[in-house]
């Protein structure tokens, strides 16, 4: 998931390239788009369910990841009652919410921020715009080895290693937000400062929410990605129109500031209530389906 934001660094410092180019704008879309139609074509020809159905992967690869993941080797069926009523559940989907309101905010504005307000050409815009992102990915790379040590030394219990984690993702960056809000456009050096951090330490969420649907249930993690990350991708039709309102002139940084403002407080109540409600423990409805349907199957056999 880490190494996937490498494609975000990629894409913002190409696309200020290319707009300024005697391309334009349009080609962005284009090369975005026929990359999007190749990785479309590798995944049908090779990807899979599970490691079971990979023809290239080794016995010894395949039982290291079905022994560490804790995924049922059967087919479990869905406790979809269970997982609606968890409140655990409710709590990651509310931080996973908040935390994408946040970054498409961030990730769809700071080029339109840094131009209006900034006053940054298209070619520097797209590679300080790319700065905070390559920070967010480096730092991707720091959080989770971290969470790991102190889960692993029995420092923190796994739940609170991430709500730890989850908390510095979203708090550190409300803070750079406010701070960000309070900075007079003529601040260049502090501004960009500013988006470095709220962008780079949001890399702690990876080791925080990101990662607690495999905690919550091993068996179901896809499930629960699929409806959290899914219901909560509206999120990135809903920022760039919240913006629009919020600022309707795009060179006033006082109106700029409602918007960091709003995504501040976003943040801060969502990481407050995967403090109150976030579990680390796998939940008993996961354990108990795979033991039901482990017995079912011994009763059929």
């Amino acid at each position: 998931m880490t190494a996937g934001k490498g494609g975000t660094v990629f894409a913002i410092l190409v696309t200020g390239f290319i707009a300024a180019s005697v391309y334009g704008w349009p080609w962005a879309f284009c090369l975005f788009g026929i990359i999007g139609i190749i990785w479309c074509i590798c995944m049908v020809f090779f990807g899979y369910d599970v490691p079971a159905k990979d023809p290239r992967i080794s016995l010894t690869e395949r039982k290291y990841i079905e022994e560490s993941t804790g995924i049922a080797e059967h087919h479990v069926e869905t406790p979809w009652k269970k997982i609606i009523k968890s409140k655990h559940v409710w709590a990651l989907f509310v931080a996973q919410t908040g935390n994408n309101y946040c970054f498409w905010t961030l990730l769809t504005q700071i080029p339109t921020y840094m131009n209006y307000v900034m006053n940054f050409d298209m070619k520097h815009n797209s590679i300080l715009s790319a700065l905070p992102y390559l920070t967010f990915w480096l730092l991707g790379f720091v959080f989770g080895p971290i969470s790991d040590i102190l889960i692993n030394k029995g420092v923190v219990t796994r739940g609170g290693a991430r709500k730890i984690c989850n908390s510095i993702g979203l708090m550190v960056p409300a803070a750079a937000l406010i701070a960000l809000g309070f900075t007079s456009q003529d601040r260049q050096v502090q501004g960009v400062i500013l988006l470095i951090i709220a962008v780079g330490f949001n890399a702690a969420c990876f080791s925080g929410f990101a990662v607690n649907h495999m905690d919550l249930s091993p068996n179901h993690a896809g499930i629960l990605m699929g409806l959290c990350n899914g219901c909560s991708q509206i999120t990135g039709v809903l920022a760039p129109i919240i913006v629009q309102l919020f600022v309707p002139n795009l060179r006033d940084h006082l109106q700029w500031r409602n918007v960091f403002f709003l995504a501040a407080s976003i943040n801060v109540s969502t990481a407050v209530i995967f403090i109150l409600f976030g579990s680390g423990e796998v939940q008993p409805w996961d354990i108990e389906d795979a033991e039901e349907n482990k017995e079912d199957k011994k009763c059929q056999l």
